[in-house]
């Protein structure tokens, strides 16, 4: 039976390699479906792929993870139902970009870089705002920890629990908008990557302050927050557009130095939550490379989040037998605060898996979109993910990276990064994304008429 299943994730491999092909081919690189696209690919493709050819892998408990969610074993048939689901919403997926008939747009280097140089003061400014914001986030919270040393003396998970226990709903909207402004953050560092690369036909840091500023931020945000994944969004994002533009001298660099990134992802996973007690947590990660060929896959599931992928075969294969269906709750927690009488109050979807997946640890577990999907909807789940990517289709269609480059690389991310995160916080985080950027851009353009006005009185006198 596994060697069906590797014959079936071939040709998955396939389909997606033409829809790259196809969105490449059409230009259609910076529209959101290519950002839902890599997403796809990024979080359920490439650990579920992973997973079939190796058939079975389990979460080392030494990285925290002890649940039964955190080991799938695919000679068991238990787990045939669970892998079903899942390949053939990435079939249909795949199969709806390779069949929709989308125009081919125009697009060169030269047209692109001129894009750019429209926007690029503006995307260097809504960066600066960003990167000032997130000083500003850690200042705040280091500062309430009592210090450097009190901060990281708590496990990096915890420390949001802590800080919900004393200040409440005001702390979660807080941490809702420091999201949206990471992935600002994330967005605008990806398109100054872009124009460098494209304006100068190299990437040198030391030549560019603000790009080797965004550079040291985005490393920042893995060892003060312990969350890898913007770090991740940024270079895939990077990598796939020079793919897409075809500069291929930035990729041999990138290649070269994957072995290193995947190296510090992976250690990250098992030293972020003992920064107090480093020989622990280096003894753990060297106990991991006792089996070097299980540490090499486990590295490749830590950088691709490849545990969520588990926990979406436990829910799959639970809900709907040990587990009622939700019956889209956690979709309407979005609008829940406007009917408040017709809609029951459910937690966030990762709440609700954590607490059955992992009891008494107030642990939060992601599980990808297609969990949600199918813990709420069931079967249903297969038409609907195959219909949200049509809509995403044609939102892209109106979608000019032209003319708004950084509207265009923000639903981008934010498409990719619903392919991971839960429906009703993406919502939020599109909203509050939507609202943050409509604050830095009016600001700017006020910037710019007081600017511009000094410069008229300064010719007239």
């Amino acid at each position: 039976m596994v060697s069906f299943l590797k014959l079936l994730n071939m040709l998955l491999i396939v389909m997606f390699f033409i829809s790259f092909k196809k969105l490449k081919k059409s230009n259609n690189g910076f529209s959101p479906i290519f950002g839902f696209l890599m997403g796809v690919i990024y979080f359920i493709l490439f650990p579920f792929t992973l997973l079939t050819f190796i058939e079975s892998f389990k979460v080392n408990p030494l990285s925290g993870a002890k649940g039964v969610w955190s080991s799938v074993d695919l000679n068991n048939p238990v787990f045939h139902y669970p892998y079903f689901v899942i390949w053939t919403v990435l079939f249909l997926i795949s199969l709806i970009i390779i069949i929709y008939p989308f125009k081919t747009k125009e697009s060169n280097s030269e047209f692109l870089l001129q894009a750019f140089e429209k926007n690029i003061t503006k995307i260097k400014f809504i960066l600066v705002i960003s990167i000032l914001i997130q000083s500003i986030d850690w200042g705040v919270v280091i500062i309430e920890f009592g210090g450097i040393s009190g901060y990281f003396g708590h496990h990096w998970y915890m420390r949001n629990d802590l800080m919900f226990n004393t200040y409440g709903s005001l702390y979660v909207i807080f941490v809702k908008i420091i999201h949206s402004n990471k992935l600002i953050f994330t967005g605008t560092s990806i398109l100054l990557t872009l124009y460098i690369t494209l304006k100068y036909k190299k990437i040198n840091l030391l030549t560019n302050p603000l790009l080797l500023t965004s550079v040291v931020f985005h490393l920042l945000i893995v060892v003060i927050t312990g969350n890898r994944i913007y770090f991740a969004i940024y270079l895939l994002f990077v990598f796939a557009n020079f793919i897409l533009l075809n500069v291929y001298k930035p990729i041999y660099k990138l290649l070269i130095l994957s072995p290193v990134v995947l190296f510090i992802f992976s250690a990250w996973s098992y030293t972020r939550s003992s920064l107090t007690n480093l020989d622990t947590a280096v003894n753990n990660y060297v106990q991991v490379f006792s089996d070097f060929e299980y540490a090499i896959v486990s590295m490749l599931f830590d950088i691709s989040e490849g545990a969520n992928i588990l926990a979406a075969f436990h829910i799959i294969k639970d809900y709907g037998k040990v587990f009622e269906l939700l019956n889209g709750l956690t979709f309407l927690k979005v609008i829940y605060p406007i009917f408040p009488d017709f809609i029951e109050k459910v937690d966030s979807f990762t709440v609700i898996a954590g607490r059955i997946y992992e009891p008494g640890t107030n642990l939060s577990l992601n599980s990808t979109m297609v969990a949600e999907f199918y813990a709420n909807f069931g079967t249903w789940s297969l038409i609907l993910i195959p219909m949200l990517t049509l809509i995403i289709v044609l939102i892209s269609k109106y979608v000019n990276f032209y003319s708004s480059p950084i509207l265009a690389i923000m639903l981008c991310e934010v498409f990719l990064w619903s392919v991971r995160s839960v429906f009703s916080d993406n919502f939020i985080s599109m909203i509050i994304v939507a609202f943050l950027l409509t604050l830095e851009i009016l600001f700017y353009n006020l910037l710019l008429t007081i600017s511009n006005r000094k410069a008229r009185e300064r010719r007239i006198a």
